[in-house]
């Protein structure tokens, strides 16, 4: 669910680029001259020109075809790789291929480094062919013309970053015999020759070491390799080494020894990986000098990791891990005071401070009991959460890197979202004053109020802040927690604890301190005000809950979790309006069952359903057109999110497990036309059927010839499922 924040930091020179036209205007004399030549480049010309080549004027059946998407760049202009490295987006192909078709991995050639605004990338500049590899189905038919296409997305940058696209095609026959394409069989050799390999007479092995990795390789000329060269290691995996201008190389006779330090955490890139969960080291090694006789100056790398070396120096890596682990102790106490300012927090910690000016008139030693359980609540719960976070952590060791777990995880589940999300309803509406609990326990809950005096509940509030402050990450948390994450279990436990101390400081504080209480107002009738007012940061919280939730989930969550509340907020309606002491008996039973039931229907109703074996795809006139002539039936449903039939409809027709069963027995394809926002195409479509709008249902038979049936605008389980069987060819007569 969550967004990659490690490419937050490219999308700052996008904004400076939006700027520029801006500029232009409040500065109307200004000469053209005075534009960036970046900024004359972009407006006179395309900064990336994209193609499709291939190195064969034909296709023969059977027989793997190489390709190559070609990128010509402006001049000072360069893409990234695969690891686009500080920061960046690597080039993507979607590929578009007929049917029996597939696409192999990018073929990436060797990189090269850029730096832009003090952080090294990785990429290409100038021109660059991204070869791939294409499977060709057997049974092509002679003569025939194939159109091979894909959709091609990149971020170009200079001294700005632009976000680019394009489509590319290439129509090629099929034939029986390989004939090259010298004309444009030149770029792809030229590629070719550029890619990464394996060299003969080189040892390669890997280990952890430090927080990094070691790499070393053995071969012959080892250290004349490095005298008066360089030599860099390009690794694969992603915002997880540290990315500097020059790497730390030593070399002896027969031996090169690369150090790769982590990536460090910043607050523009909290999420970094440790390398100690890589299972194996890829990357592609590039020497100024020939590694071998050959003159081949660039090795593949894939390599285990296996032991974990000390460091060189013990009492030099103590010094160092103590000098840091002060450093990042300080980081995560600020981190946790600015905490309280960040607004997924203040509507939980709002309710604490409500409670400190009710305790505003009662003893001291009372009032500061509170605010130290409001803190220990608040450091136990860090404490829990960094146990779990490292047990995690330790799980994934054990099994390769297989998990990746950080700050935040929970908010990854959907699970724990949509309680959250519940809990935080239920305090709204109680503070709304829809219902109030523990009425009909007042005696009870009297006895106990005067002998813990709410000490419990200032704990838990503390536990509560801890859960709905775990999503947001305040200035200097994200290079604190990268940094613990990647320590041993000691340190990492410090840096939570700091973070828990700076986050309950300000509430102990208040708690220790009288003559701050003094400043707050005495208890009275505007309480009862403030508490509702307390209702609506509570729903404000509910809503930014809910589009995590979606996020994690699915748009189509979006009506079943509103639904969900509507059902939820009624069955606390129903518990505060009919369950009252004053009430008969059997009233106050019957208000508290239907208000379970309630509660049960709206948690049923929010969750996530089972993933769907069936696939519903995007309607296209080609995809309709492909499947027909591959002889199988088709349903489409044609629908908008604002449609209350449509969304009955897919509820109790159409996306029941019952209809996934059938649609599986018979080989349906299911189409969705979704027609939320107006096209024309579409309502061309809607027109042709004799319909203005949506709800619109086609059922067309497994006979290319066959015409559509047209189902009603209201559906039943049985509609759907008499329209299958005559579309399949059952024994369901029409209209049955």
């Amino acid at each position: 669910m969550l967004i990659q924040h490690a490419r937050f930091a490219s999308l700052i020179p996008l904004l400076l680029a939006a700027l520029l036209p801006l500029s232009a205007i409040a500065a109307p004399g200004a000469e053209k001259s005075a534009l960036p030549a970046f900024a004359k480049a972009a407006a006179d010309e395309p900064t990336v020109v994209a193609d499709l080549l291939s190195d064969q004027t034909a296709i023969v059946p059977g027989q793997p075809l190489t390709v190559g998407v070609r990128l010509k760049l402006a001049d000072s202009w360069h893409v990234y790789w695969k690891n686009p490295g500080a920061s960046g987006l690597p080039v993507e192909i979607a590929w578009k291929l007929p049917a029996g078709f597939s696409a192999g991995e990018i073929q990436w050639p060797v990189p090269i480094r850029f730096e832009l605004d003090g952080m090294i990338n990785f990429g290409y500049e100038h021109e660059v062919v991204l070869l791939v590899d294409l499977n060709t189905p057997a049974n092509l038919a002679p003569d025939a013309k194939i159109e091979l296409a894909a959709s091609v997305n990149w971020l170009a940058c200079a001294d700005l970053c632009v976000p680019g696209s394009a489509d590319v095609k290439l129509s090629l026959p099929v034939a029986g015999t390989r004939t090259p394409a010298p004309s444009r069989g030149d770029a792809l050799a030229k590629a070719r020759a550029v890619l990464p390999a394996k060299i003969e007479g080189w040892r390669v092995a890997a280990q952890h070491e430090a927080g990094g990795v070691t790499l070393r390789l053995k071969g012959p000329g080892a250290e004349e390799v490095i005298n008066g060269g360089e030599v860099y290691f390009y690794p694969e995996a992603v915002n997880t080494f540290a990315a500097p201008p020059k790497q730390e190389v030593r070399g002896t006779a027969d031996e090169i020894t690369i150090a790769l330090k982590p990536a460090v955490a910043t607050d523009l890139n909290p999420t970094v990986e440790s390398p100690s969960k890589l299972a194996s080291l890829k990357g592609v090694l590039v020497s100024s000098k020939p590694l071998d006789k050959a003159g081949r100056r660039s090795m593949v790398v894939d390599v285990d990791l296996t032991g974990v070396a000390a460091p060189p120096s013990a009492n030099a890596a103590a010094g160092e891990a103590e000098s840091g682990l002060l450093f990042f102790l300080l980081l995560a106490y600020l981190g946790g005071l600015i905490l309280n300012l960040m607004p997924c927090v203040f509507p939980v910690l709002s309710l604490k401070i409500l409670g400190f000016v009710q305790q505003a008139g009662e003893d001291r030693r009372v009032v500061r009991k509170h605010g130290f359980l409001f803190g220990a609540g608040v450091l136990m719960s860090f404490w829990a959460l960094a146990g779990l976070l490292l047990a995690l952590r330790a799980g994934s060791q054990e099994i390769g890197g297989g998990a990746s777990e950080g700050w935040g995880f929970q908010m990854q589940n959907p699970t724990f979202v949509l309680g959250m999300i519940l809990l935080m309803f239920t305090i709204g509406l109680n503070l709304a004053g829809v219902f109030e609990i523990g009425v009909g326990l007042t005696a009870v809950a009297g006895n106990l109020e005067g002998k813990s005096q709410g000490y419990a509940k200032s704990f838990f509030s503390g536990v509560l802040a801890t859960l709905i402050a775990t999503p947001c990450t305040a200035p200097f948390m994200g290079a604190a927690l990268g940094w613990a994450l990647s320590q041993p279990a000691a340190s990492a436990m410090l840096v939570f604890t700091a973070l828990g101390l700076g986050m309950a400081t300000p509430y102990v504080l208040l708690s220790c301190l009288p003559q701050l209480l003094r400043f707050l107002p005495r208890p009275g009738a505007w309480m009862e005000s403030f508490k509702q007012f307390m209702a609506f940061p509570m729903f404000a919280t509910v809503a930014w809950l809910a589009w995590v939730y979606v996020t994690i989930t699915s748009e189509e969550q979006v009506m079943r979790l509103l639904l969900g509340l509507t059902l939820f907020a009624m069955g606390a309606w129903w518990y505060g309006r009919w369950s009252l002491p004053r009430r008969r008996p059997a009233v106050r039973w019957v208000a508290r069952i239907g208000a379970a039931g309630c509660v049960v229907l709206a948690v049923l109703l929010s969750m996530e359903p089972a993933e769907s074996q069936v696939k519903w795809e995007p309607f296209s006139e080609d995809r309709l057109a492909e499947l027909r002539a591959e002889g199988r039936p088709v349903l489409i449903d044609f629908t908008a999110s604002w449609c209350i039939t449509c969304q009955a409809n897919k509820q109790s027709s159409l996306r029941t497990a019952a209809a996934e069963k059938l649609y599986l027995k018979h080989n349906v394809a299911v189409l969705v036309a979704d027609w939320s926002r107006k096209d024309s195409r579409t309502l061309k479509i809607l027109q042709q059927y004799g319909r203005a709008g949506v709800p619109l249902y086609l059922v067309f038979p497994k006979d290319p010839s066959g015409d559509p049936e047209v189902l009603p605008n209201l559906l039943t389980p049985g509609i759907v499922e008499d329209a299958i069987e005559r579309a399949t060819g059952g024994a369901v007569a029409a209209g049955g």
